[in-house]
């Protein structure tokens, strides 16, 4: 499909079908691609013309990504960037400290970088756990090789917080499940899975602020006792949440998020 002229040249573009996309529909995904989404029926022409008519949405989008950088002086935590002291701080909170910083040594000995200054002993602990979670920070947003742990680190921390409140939630709600997962959808913030009664969490979660996590989890856990999204769900929900909608209207109200969600996350 033959794109404007004023089409930024530097912005990928991926036209897909969708069959359950009744119109057109254009969204920025996570890597900085605008994706135009159209049903099977609607022609590349019709896509042009619309595609035309909102380049001033696109432009001033695209000009948002410009300005958007990862930073590296700090690390994004439950929906805030955060100095690394903070991050070591939710890591002792979650009893998972010297788990996470053993794995990013052996890591950086796996793929021979230089850790020499990491395993001075003259270094105070403290400076040389900072040191640790920086260089696996800097390293993982830009290398796909240290993403794993990463990965983990975040895990831990989230896993953590969700225990802990679901130590509370289930026992205010009378609704218990038989375990809990994690997986790495972006869209899907938690699952319920009704005959096995297991609830599984997105790592998206470890970057979206603690009190949108516990909205999830006394979602989640109320498709225990509603599977469906009916009246008496939302009036069994709102006994535990005042504003139920508060992951996805934090989620709209900060669209970099998802930017950092693939930095993070996707390899």
């Amino acid at each position: 499909m033959q794109l404007p002229e004023n089409f930024p040249k530097n912005l990928a573009f991926k036209l897909v079908e969708n069959n359950h996309c009744r119109g057109v529909r254009m969204v920025f995904d996570g890597m900085g691609a605008l994706v135009l989404k159209k049903h099977k029926r609607i022609s590349k022409k019709y896509c042009l013309e619309f595609l035309n008519a909102n380049m001033e949405w696109v432009l001033a989008h695209f000009k948002e990504m410009q300005v958007f950088k990862m930073r590296e002086n700090q690390m994004y935590c439950f929906g805030e960037w955060l100095d690394f002291n903070a991050v070591l701080f939710e890591l002792e909170e979650a009893k998972r400290l010297d788990g996470v910083l053993g794995r990013i040594q052996k890591v950086f000995k796996k793929l021979e970088s230089k850790v020499e200054f990491v395993l001075d002993s003259t270094l105070d602990l403290k400076v040389l756990q900072v040191r640790l979670l920086q260089m696996l920070w800097r390293n993982a947003i830009k290398d796909f090789r240290y993403k794993k742990v990463l990965e983990i680190l975040y895990k831990d921390i989230l896993e953590s917080y969700i225990i802990k409140r679901l130590d509370i939630f289930t026992k205010a709600m009378d609704l218990y499940p038989s375990a809990i997962e994690f997986g790495k959808s972006y869209r899907q913030l938690g699952c319920c899975y009704a005959k096995t009664r297991k609830i599984r969490f997105s790592l998206r979660l470890s970057l979206m602020p603690k009190d949108c996590i516990d909205s999830v989890i006394i979602h989640e856990l109320a498709h225990l006792k509603y599977q469906n999204h009916s009246k008496d769900f939302w009036n069994f929900v709102a006994k535990f949440d005042v504003n139920p909608k508060r992951a996805r209207l934090w989620l709209n109200a900060h669209k970099e998020n998802l930017r950092i969600y693939y930095k993070v996350f996707k390899y």
